[in-house]
């Protein structure tokens, strides 16, 4: 199977580049995907990207990578007083992790660290 066909994703860029160096230490080769560029599909390497960039896109495996507390949803979407703003910001996170996992076509998997996510929870 061709590197190209396993997809890391993260919800922000900074958690993108940590996973995209910890497997360059392990001599896998990477492929960021960020909003500058495309997917050379003839480029060898283990996709890496945010959330928001795999929308649209297609993967035989998509690993769903530090999907803790305090990361998915981000913070900022909870810090409103107003409860419909609170509801869509809420609908967003959930709709944004929703696409990335139904990016994968053969296996998905899904990761965190420490407490995982409310959305994790069942």
């Amino acid at each position: 199977m061709p590197l190209g066909a396993i997809c890391v994703v993260a919800r922000t860029k900074h958690l993108c580049d940590r996973y995209a160096d910890a497997l360059k230490d392990a001599d896998i080769p990477t492929l960021t995907l960020d909003a500058d560029s495309s997917d050379n599909e003839q480029t060898d390497g283990v996709r890496i990207a945010t959330l928001h960039r795999v929308k649209g896109l297609e993967f035989q495996y998509m690993f769903l990578a530090g999907i803790n507390q305090g990361v998915v949803p981000q913070p900022y979407t909870r810090q409103s007083a107003d409860p419909v703003e609170l509801r869509d910001n809420e609908f967003n996170e959930r709709a944004l992790l929703h696409v990335a996992a139904t990016r994968a076509v053969k296996g998905l998997y899904v990761s965190c660290s420490g407490a995982p996510s409310v959305f994790l929870e069942p």
